[in-house]
């Protein structure tokens, strides 16, 4: 008995050969194919049958598949009975389509042309796959739940002709997809799509993974093309081989099981991108071999948001350690601080400048005073960074003062040696310098009694000068080895003073040296593997 509205309407006798065949096929359980002319659709279909098809009562899991038809009308497909599978292949819509409430199982578009896919709040209980099709408008399923995957491979959207053109928020993209909040029980995926729009997915939840391979979005300059804020990725994010020639790329907050990545990823995002939040605890071990690149990912991502942020940097530095590799580590840790420093150098230099510009402007010798005691903290700023990025590595390479003090020791030792040579070094005693052995010495050899006077019988119950001694125990602030108490450099000759300033100079970098050496190791047994 054909009792409800939808069957009076499908018994209508307006109905053309073609809807009639349709209705059979469907009713039948069958798919209904219609041939191709240069791979056109030339069948019209009106998109109120396949509504009212859609509200009869079918068996569970039915497949409702229609072959190359133009579908006349809006058409909304929104089954009447759960998990009813829905495929169309090389149709044209008219009109755009819309999704809503629950019911669709699989939704299947193959070599289709539509003016916009509209599933806002749509429940589905399987997949999406869209596969060749043509979209001028948008793709919009903003907190739509599926319980399968999302898959688009090689679609195209494009800007919306006239009257094609879907009412929607004034703010809202003309075209594009918008995927905000959905909720997918398998991944998503996207793959080879181009799209004259963005592609919008913040807080985008799926239980797998999410992919996006070989696509490209734009959109307008300093806008977002490809904003994937707060998106959690239960497995693998994948991003790989895209464009973005136009636009921005976010990923603000953003958390993965893993994130795989390439380098065609992040250079084609030619307005830059910004990573600050995004949490990865695994990468693969291919994604891990250039530290350089990898700095200058982490450079570009950490900056793109006109501030230095941190959380990039030590969130990378975490996965290498996860890897066991503690010394690249370390190396992203230390070019973190230098560009940290570097911005901080850079915002006091731009505010001084203000500060002089508006000095001069206005004739306020208050406000220069203050510019000048600015570029004072600017210079001091600046040595201090230096040193601790020369010395210690910002405090991740606690042995570079070792290898530092090896090399000065070393160069101080053939400084004295050819020092005491040159007569620049004499006892450190006034008995000595009184004695009579000394005084001969003096009389034979005016410029460099030393040598003279170490032949003398007196120096053999003298401390010996050694060279190494000597440079050691003035290089280092916390030793006593009797050489810099018992040796001066004598300033009667220009050797001798030349010396006297290398001998401060040599003790004032030991000093330096050893204190941030021992700050280094401090700071890092405070800071620990976490840091």
């Amino acid at each position: 008995m054909w009792t409800d509205r939808s069957d009076i309407y499908l018994r209508s006798e307006e109905r053309t050969p073609e809807e009639r065949h349709l209705i059979q096929a469907w009713l039948d359980g069958q798919s209904c194919d219609f041939e191709l002319v240069d791979n056109t659709p030339q069948v019209r279909i009106a998109a109120a049958v396949l509504f009212a098809l859609l509200q009869k009562d079918l068996p569970p899991r039915s497949r409702l598949h229609l072959s190359g038809a133009v579908i006349v009308g809006g058409l909304n497909l929104c089954p009447r009975t759960a998990d009813v599978a829905v495929s169309f292949t090389a149709c044209c819509f008219q009109e755009p389509v819309f999704i809503s409430g629950g019911g669709v199982g699989d939704l299947t578009l193959r070599g289709c042309k539509l003016p916009g896919l509209l599933g806002v709040s749509a429940q589905f209980d399987g997949d999406i796959q869209i596969t060749e099709t043509e979209i001028e408008g948008v793709l919009d399923l903003t907190s739509a739940k599926l319980s399968g995957s999302l898959k688009l491979s090689a679609v195209s959207i494009r800007e919306p002709k006239g009257s094609t053109q879907i009412a929607r928020h004034p703010d809202a993209p003309a075209c594009g997809a918008i995927l905000s909040n959905l909720q997918a029980g398998g991944g998503v995926h996207l793959n080879e799509v181009a799209s004259c729009g963005p592609a919008q997915m913040p807080a985008l939840v799926t239980g797998t993974n999410l992919t996006i391979s070989g696509c490209c979005f734009q959109t307008a300059p300093g806008k977002f093309a490809l904003c994937l804020d707060s998106i959690r990725v239960g497995d693998n994010l994948q991003l790989l081989g895209c464009r973005v020639p136009q636009g921005k790329v976010s990923l603000r907050n953003a958390s993965a099981g893993c994130l795989t990545d390439d380098e065609a990823f992040w250079r084609g995002c030619a307005q830059g991108y910004i990573i600050d939040g995004l949490s990865y605890p695994h990468m693969p071990s291919e994604c891990l071999r250039s530290i350089q690149y990898r700095i200058d990912w982490l450079t570009r991502g950490s900056t793109s948001g006109g501030s230095f942020a941190s959380q990039p940097w030590r969130q990378f530095a975490h996965v290498l350690r996860e890897n066991a590799d503690d010394s690249a580590a370390r190396e992203i840790l230390m070019a973190r601080e230098k560009l940290y420093i570097s911005h901080e150098q850079e915002s006091i230099r731009q505010r001084t400048l203000a500060e002089y510009c508006e000095a001069f402007r206005n004739a306020n010798l208050v406000a220069l005073t203050k510019a000048l005691f600015g570029t004072g903290d600017y210079l001091l700023r600046w040595i201090w960074a230096f040193l601790k990025w020369s010395v210690i590595g910002f405090g991740y390479s606690p042995q570079r003062p070792f290898w530092i003090s090896l090399v000065l020791v070393t160069l101080g030792t053939m400084l004295a040696g050819y020092g005491f040579e040159m007569g620049v070094f004499v006892p450190a005693s006034d008995q000595i310098l009184t004695s009579e052995d000394w005084l001969n010495a003096v009389a034979i050899n005016p410029i460099a009694p030393t040598a003279v006077w170490s032949e003398s019988p007196s120096a053999l119950h003298y401390e010996e000068f050694s060279p190494f001694l000597f440079a050691l125990d003035t290089y280092l602030p916390v030793m006593d080895l009797g050489q810099e108490k018992n040796w001066v450099v004598t300033t009667t000759t220009d050797e001798g003073d030349m010396g006297r300033h290398i001998w401060f100079a040599f003790q004032a970098a030991g000093w330096i040296v050893t204190s941030l050496g021992i700050a280094a190791v401090a700071g890092l047994v405070q800071k620990g593997r976490n840091d």
